[in-house]
């Protein structure tokens, strides 16, 4: 169902945020916005905790993203509710639909839902990353952050960024009331439930075996894949992590609620998230793959 929000001022926003840092400086934009009572992409578009904010036309963005994939390393990363994914691969833009923005490097796949892309940021800041490109939804939540590895490369980005923004950052964002979904591709069959905490044993079993596993992560925009073998795990908190170079995984297990396999074909899909129509991992392997064993 759709329905127009009471977005608050940029002014306002600016002030709690204020107040915010005054007390606590250590939260991400996502708790920061949840702590003022805006959503994320009101809290980027307000400027607030960066240098300088630049609004991007959403018209040009498909070709400029194809440009930004040819010009250097950079951080690619996607979350949801319980998972955030982060990869540092070369990629090119394969194809660029009406409906649907697909990327992809040797082991490594991003699919972005162009309908769904409702804002898109250059924001600067003065932290390790620098520069970042930040698209959102019409709910203001974060659909993928595109993070510049190489320093060199920041006066070409910046050079990018200009040519394709808009005049001015829009002074109120309408915002839309999202039904989660999650990109589908092919019809499962016998789809069981596994113990909650199975990622653990596959991912762990895939380092020991040096078994490649390919892991994704999607939320209501799109997806991020990719095929790697495991080798740091480490729970840090309530996250499990994996902390490879060019590749970390964070899981908050508390948010871990249901596990479910589903046969593709000859390919196994390990499904974890917080219920079954919200899959905040996926870990997929041929059925004929070592790890097939480790399921119960």
């Amino acid at each position: 169902m759709r329905s127009s929000l009471n977005i608050m001022k940029l002014k306002e926003v600016r002030a709690k945020w204020d107040a915010l840092q005054s007390n606590s400086s250590s939260l991400r934009s996502r708790e920061a916005a949840t702590a003022i009572g805006c959503s994320e992409a009101e809290l980027v578009a307000s400027g607030c905790g960066s240098q300088q904010v630049l609004a991007l036309d959403l018209a040009q963005l498909p070709k400029g993203l194809g440009e930004l994939a040819r010009m250097g390393s950079w951080l690619w990363l996607l979350r949801n509710e319980a998972s955030v994914l982060e990869v540092d691969a070369p990629i090119e833009l394969q194809s660029s639909e009406p409906k649907q923005l697909l990327f992809s490097g040797e082991k490594l796949s991003i699919e972005i839902d162009r309908e769904a892309i409702d804002s898109a940021f250059y924001v600067e800041t003065s932290k390790w990353l620098k520069r970042s490109i930040q698209l959102f939804d019409k709910a203001g939540e974060a659909i993928l952050k595109i993070y510049l590895r190489d320093s060199r490369r920041t006066e070409a980005a910046d050079q990018w960024a200009q040519a394709l923004a808009l005049e001015a950052i829009p002074s109120q964002l309408e915002l839309t009331e999202l039904a989660t979904r999650f990109p589908v591709t092919t019809l499962h069959t016998e789809t069981r439930s596994i113990p909650q905490q199975a990622y653990r044993q596959l991912l762990e079993s895939a380092r020991d075996l040096n078994c490649p596993v390919t892991i994704q992560a999607a939320n209501n925009g799109g997806y991020l894949r990719v095929q790697a073998i495991p080798r740091t795990l480490k729970s840090i908190d309530s996250w499990f992590n994996i902390l490879d170079p060019g590749l970390n995984l964070h899981l908050r297990e508390e948010w871990i609620s249901e596990a479910w396999s589903s046969r593709r074909g000859d390919q196994l899909d390990v499904n974890f998230g917080p219920t079954r129509n919200q899959p905040a991992l996926t870990l997929s392997f041929p059925t004929n793959s070592p790890l097939s064993s480790i399921l119960p």
